[in-house]
């Protein structure tokens, strides 16, 4: 079981120490990113993938966008949250699911790391 479906699971995990472990996470961003709005797009392309390969590049949303602006080597995935239910006046688990959801993608692509 990896950390995405512990988090992604909140009945089961959400007093899981490792959920505390994973929002204490600093993140940053990888290098080789380029990170582009075109309009009403945003647009993430992995710098070292192949010109032809599409499926490297990512469309975010306007949330996507700003979860990926808040990622900075600084803030902890608890403030990066915290940050888009004040910014989306939103907030509950399944604002937290997205975050967790969207990190996860960002990591196994190699966009972010901790």
């Amino acid at each position: 079981m990896n950390w995405y479906e512990i988090c992604y699971h909140p009945p089961i995990y959400t007093g899981h120490p490792f959920v505390k472990i994973l929002t204490n996470l600093i993140l940053r961003k990888s290098e080789n990113t380029a990170f582009r709005k075109i309009g009403d797009e945003y647009i993430l392309v992995p710098v070292a993938a192949a010109v032809a390969d599409v499926e490297s590049i990512f469309n975010l949303n306007e949330t996507g966008a700003a979860i990926w602006d808040k990622i900075d080597g600084k803030k902890s995935l608890k403030e990066i949250i915290n940050e888009i239910e004040e910014e989306y006046e939103a907030e509950g688990q399944q604002l937290e699911n997205d975050v967790f959801e969207f990190v996860n993608e960002m990591m196994e692509a190699k966009l972010i790391e901790a």
